[in-house]
């Protein structure tokens, strides 16, 4: 079956896209761990994008891009060691807020991974240039 019409039209749609692995991220960021992941939702196997933040403080906000698949934040869930509260649709404000602090955190993010990669190329040279002077 996986060579039918049918096969490849199921095997399209249970795989996730390749959309943002440049954001995919588990680690820290100073004293900020911060998480991103993309995954299909097992209600209706569209791709969600989630930025997950815990501060030092114990506060967690759960950034999640559910619909379309664009980056944009559809909903903020705050959570402390007791409480959780969910911001959707009609907290405007607030998703505004949310949606820079997301652009933000992903520019971190970018900047964190090519930080690191500059440091392995330079290792890396180091390497090379240590050899090249025995």
């Amino acid at each position: 079956m996986e060579n039918s019409p049918v096969g490849i039209v199921l095997d399209e749609a249970l795989t996730p896209t390749a959309r943002y692995l440049e954001y995919k991220y588990d680690g820290a960021i100073g004293e900020i761990h911060v998480k991103f992941e993309s995954y299909l939702s097992t209600i209706d196997f569209s791709q969600v994008n989630s930025l997950t933040i815990r501060k030092p403080d114990g506060i967690t906000f759960v950034y999640t891009d559910s619909i379309n698949n664009d980056l944009l934040v559809d909903f903020v869930e705050v959570r402390n060691a007791t409480d959780k509260v969910v911001y959707r649709g009609k907290h405007r404000e607030i998703l505004d807020v949310a949606q820079e602090q997301f652009s933000t955190y992903l520019r971190l993010i970018n900047e964190e991974k090519n930080g690191k990669k500059r440091q392995e190329e330079r290792k890396r040279l180091e390497e090379i240039l240590k050899i090249l002077k025995q």
